[in-house]
Parts: C-alpha cells; sequence; structure tokens
C-alpha cells in the first residue's frame, strides 16, 4: 500500500520549527523570541527578495537560491481540442512568472535527505 504524502507545515508549525531549530543549533534561548519575531524575519527576507528582485536580474537569497522572472508568452483565444470536444478557451496576456533556481548547498541538502540517494553497499564475497 502506498504511504500518503507528508502534508505541508502550517505556518504555526513553520515558526515553531525555525524557532526550535535557532534554539537547538545557536544555542538561543527560545524564550528569547516567539513566533511573532520569527514570523517578521520571515517576511523581511521576503520583502528585500521582492524589493530588489528586477525582471532582468533576479535576486539571490543566501543558502536558497535565485529568484528570476520567466516570460510566457501570451496565448490567443479561440477553439482547442480537449479531451475529444472542442472548447473555447479565452486570451490570456503574456507576463512573466517567478521562479526559484535553488543553489548547490540547498539541492545537496535535499539529495541528502531524499530516500532516493540512499546507496546500498555492494555486498562483499
Amino acid at each position: 500500500m502506498a504511504k500518503k504524502p507528508k502534508k505541508s507545515l502550517s505556518q504555526t508549525e513553520y515558526f515553531d520549527k525555525v524557532l526550535k531549530y535557532l534554539a537547538k543549533v545557536h544555542d538561543w534561548d527560545p524564550t528569547d523570541f516567539d513566533r511573532s519575531d520569527i514570523k517578521a524575519m520571515v517576511e523581511a527576507v521576503v520583502q528585500v527578495a521582492i524589493r530588489f528582485s528586477s525582471r532582468k536580474n533576479g535576486c539571490a537569497i543566501p543558502g536558497l537560491g535565485k529568484i528570476f522572472f520567466h516570460f510566457k508568452k501570451a496565448c490567443p483565444a479561440g477553439k482547442r481540442k480537449m479531451f475529444g470536444k472542442t472548447v473555447e478557451v479565452g486570451a490570456k496576456p503574456a507576463e512573466y512568472v517567478p521562479k526559484l533556481r535553488p543553489n548547490k548547498a540547498f539541492k545537496d541538502a535535499m539529495a541528502k535527505r531524499s530516500p532516493d540517494s540512499k546507496k546500498k553497499g555492494k555486498k562483499s564475497k
């Protein structure tokens, strides 16, 4: 039977995990910060990324990756065949879609965590 994928963390759970990580790794007292402080830090990083990212250069977030913008072409209105039926589709304008390109450190950390990355050792005789 297939396992259900893990549900993503809620905002409260995420900030609690960040708080516990800071307390564990940096030996900070968890009572020094609360969720609102962590939320403010995360929002500050997001706001800086939004403010300083441009369509040409994007913005790099250290330890995570680079935000860049992908140009998505316009789609004209018309009729399309979907699942054997003809459907009228409205036009969509061209737009820039933000994307994240993870850096090497983030990719390596995620590769270590994935279950497929565990190499099975060869049996010796």
